[in-house]
């Protein structure tokens, strides 16, 4: 039996950009399945990375057997809060992830790790919500995918992301890497979250580095890749 493989998008995303992944999965015959955060869309308004991590919890309890949480960007604090003190996570991975500490807010957590041309894309619209640029973020976070993925991007990201009505708040007591293993994948090419400091967090909190000539989001640019190593894990798990 290998372990379910729960795939968490990061900010501005959703299920939608696990596709390719999903696919490589069901070609390995590994079970997974895939979520959308409520922070996220025309009903997020005061919703935050709390609401978030309960819906993945929910997600993990209802398979009620092993899971390997995958978090990308954003979906790597998710899955730190969602997995803390839960027996069915057996792993967690991080693909160019946020990896909070215990207390720590959302906001201090990824200041000065973003890129400059990454912050440029992002404004604030008259309901408080946090909006993309869409041809930023192409450019910062998904460089490496094809003209395909591209368009895929372009069909289905763009909905407003709230961060609650406190963003400077701590975001969680306690956090599940800090007692489940993790694997951090670091993604040298990129251009929204910088690789310094991936490997910083990676280094510092993770139980397993790996390195990979990647953009910000390795599940449009090399699904394969992705899967293989999940696959991995899955049976390990």
């Amino acid at each position: 039996m290998t372990a379910t493989i729960v795939l968490v998008p990061g900010a501005w995303s959703g299920r939608w950009i696990w596709g390719p992944v999903e696919q490589a999965l069901d070609a390995r015959g590994v079970a997974y399945c895939s979520v959308d955060h409520p922070s996220i869309g025309a009903a997020a308004a005061g919703k935050d990375v709390h609401d978030d991590a309960r819906n993945v919890r929910t997600v993990v309890q209802e398979i009620g057997g092993p899971v390997v949480l995958v978090g990308n960007s954003y979906g790597g604090a998710v899955i730190s809060g969602a997995s803390a003190g839960d027996a069915h996570v057996k792993r967690l991975v991080y693909l160019a992830a946020m990896m909070p500490n215990p207390d720590e807010p959302l906001l201090e957590h990824i200041a000065g790790a973003t890129a400059p041309e990454f912050d440029a894309g992002i404004t604030v619209d008259e309901n408080g919500l946090l909006l993309m640029d869409l041809e930023v973020e192409l450019k910062t976070a998904f460089q490496q995918a094809s003209r395909e993925m591209h368009d895929l991007v372009r069909a289905n990201a763009g909905a407003p992301m709230s961060f609650g009505t406190d963003p400077t708040k701590a975001a969680f007591a306690e956090v599940g890497w800090k007692t489940i293993p993790s694997t951090y994948v670091v993604c040298t090419e990129d251009h929204s979250i910088t690789p310094e400091a991936q490997r910083d967090w990676a280094t510092n909190r993770a139980t397993e580095i790996i390195e990979w000539t990647s953009d910000h989001c390795p599940q449009l640019s090399h699904p394969e890749l992705v899967a293989d190593l999940l696959e991995k894990l899955a049976r390990e798990a």
